[in-house]
């Protein structure tokens, strides 16, 4: 039972360090960013202009009022750290698209996931949304939560969080965003990992060899 033991532990590190990429590069950090919305409402595929209560999808518009379905709106990025602030991302203005965040979604508004979700012309970016989920909704408020994955040229695609917090003033709708990486493991953590396997199994055999 030991042998055997010992012979899946090799097995399972010898599996763990081969599967490791070999530049396994993640991405790391987070950034905010800031816009105008317009709250919609989609039932059986047709949207409208909706309360921030009642709504069902964003649209992402430039202007206070002006509604652009389908249309990705304009967002402005700031406050990076790790990787987001090394991709220059501190002001950088860029687009996302208008989506859908419960029911059934329409044309111009679809449900995850959303390939190209957002955009940042000069900085090699996309974030590509898998999920998201209201997390609060009222009359003035809306949040929600999602995922997704970030893609930057020389690094491995990175699974990412995302956060909406939108607010209504009378007529007028903003939203703040936050985004963040979360990093995969490093082939060093793997190579630890399998370093700490390789000991359970030596210490295995150890005890086979004295019984």
């Amino acid at each position: 039972m030991i042998r055997k033991l010992a012979g899946f532990l090799l097995t399972g590190m010898m599996a763990l360090v081969m599967a490791a990429p070999a530049s396994a590069v993640p991405l790391t950090g987070d950034f905010s960013k800031s816009g105008i919305f317009e709250p919609f409402r989609c039932t059986a595929g047709v949207c409208s202009q909706s309360s921030l209560a009642l709504a069902t999808a964003v649209d992402v518009t430039l202007n206070p009022g002006i509604i652009s379905p389908g249309v990705p709106g304009p967002i402005t990025a700031g406050n990076a750290t790790g990787s987001f602030l090394a991709l220059g991302l501190n002001g950088a203005t860029g687009t996302m698209a208008d989506f859908s965040f419960a029911g059934t979604g329409g044309v111009g508004f679809p449900l995850p996931p959303i390939a190209a979700f957002e955009l940042f012309p000069g900085i090699p970016l996309t974030f590509s949304l898998t999920s998201v989920a209201i997390a609060f909704q009222s009359a003035s408020v809306l949040a929600l939560t999602g995922t997704g994955t970030f893609f930057v040229p020389g690094f491995d695609p990175t699974p990412g969080t995302f956060v909406f917090t939108g607010q209504g003033l009378g007529a007028s709708f903003s939203f703040s965003a936050t985004q963040g990486a979360n990093a995969v493991p490093e082939p060093g953590s793997m190579l630890l990992l399998g370093t700490g396997l390789f000991g359970l199994a030596a210490a295995a055999r150890r005890r086979v060899s004295r019984t």
